[in-house]
């Protein structure tokens, strides 16, 4: 009788999504700002402002963890 050798689970990493109310609070700026910084880390894909991001609706958006601290890291340095 043969064993099977035992599957690895692929582990996945997933990245936490926060509201543009979350991300104001994390960075002490208003909702108006967060979208600001959005709009233009889409227009300069990731240079500047907030990026990636997803928007779900009109009225919903999701913000990655990694695209806060890679914002945060280049307004430090």
């Amino acid at each position: 009788m043969k064993r099977r050798a035992k599957r690895r689970s692929k582990e996945t990493v997933v990245d936490r999504q926060y509201s543009v109310n979350e991300v104001a609070d994390i960075l002490g700026v208003g909702k108006t700002t967060v979208k600001e910084l959005v709009a233009e880390g889409r227009q300069t894909q990731g240079r500047d402002g907030l990026f990636p991001t997803y928007i779900i609706s009109s009225r919903v958006m999701r913000i990655p963890a990694s695209a806060i601290n890679a914002f945060l890291e280049r307004c430090i340095l």
